[in-house]
């Protein structure tokens, strides 16, 4: 994953350049600003194939690319891992609530 600033604004996402010069950047979401709030939220869009697909290049299009900080990898870990847990729980936790407003409880 990278990030990629598209005449200004901000993106997570991973970056394709073409021998051409256009570019396209997938699994992409806008952002402000590489937070671990930003990251969670990138998780959680993957989870629910929220993310998009972005070409651009050709003539007046500037970008940068800047790869994550370390930090921000290991947050990133964080988060993966935190969602991968949170799937293997979720619906056995679901089950139980219903089950216990079932018994009234």
């Amino acid at each position: 994953m990278k990030v990629v600033t598209i005449n200004g604004v901000q993106y997570l996402g991973k970056l394709t350049v073409n021998e051409d010069g256009s570019a396209l950047l997938t699994k992409a979401m806008k952002c402000y600003e590489i937070s671990k709030e930003t990251l969670a939220n990138y998780i959680a869009a993957k989870n629910l194939d929220e993310l998009t697909e972005i070409p651009f290049g050709g003539t007046g299009c500037q970008y940068f690319v800047e790869k994550l900080t370390k930090a921000q990898k290991l947050e990133l870990k964080v988060c993966k891992l935190n969602m991968s847990r949170a799937k293997v729980l979720a619906i056995p936790e679901v089950e139980n609530k219903a089950f216990r407003a079932l018994l009234g409880k």
